[in-house]
């Protein structure tokens, strides 16, 4: 798989982030990156078209990241697709939640963008050890 056949999801209710988000992976070379407001417009957009990823904020109005995480980890055709949740708390207790509830890894806010780069390329190389970033 290329670069730009990788469907990346990005969720998260601050416009600047999704759009910071978005604008870092397209300059990495994805060309199919979407955006969701809340995990109620991301379930939606799930149930259209599968994405190879799933980068989530935690905290959001509605169905935040841990609910949107487990809806995805219940469905059975999406319970391989990594979900890399993004949070402004660092505290012990909330990581591991998020593990056992299926995040594939973490990243706290702020982040340095090397870093989310780095657990992108390898949350998707572990997915498909073909993948070549």
């Amino acid at each position: 798989m290329r670069l730009s056949e990788i469907r990346i999801l990005i969720v998260d209710d601050e416009e600047l982030i999704r759009q910071y988000l978005f604008q870092l992976l397209i300059g990495k070379g994805f060309s199919q990156v979407a955006l969701a407001e809340h995990g109620e417009r991301a379930m939606e957009m799930i149930g259209s078209k599968r994405p190879h990823l799933i980068i989530s904020d935690w905290i959001m109005p509605g169905i935040n990241g841990l609910e949107l995480l487990r809806q995805v980890r219940a469905l059975p055709e999406c319970q391989d697709i990594p979900f890399l949740m993004v949070t402004s708390q660092a505290s012990g207790p909330m990581v591991k939640e998020a593990i056992e509830a299926g995040a594939n890894d973490y990243v706290v806010k702020p982040f340095r963008t090397d870093i989310l780069i780095k657990k992108v390329g390898r949350l998707l190389q572990q997915a498909d050890p073909q993948l070549r970033l």
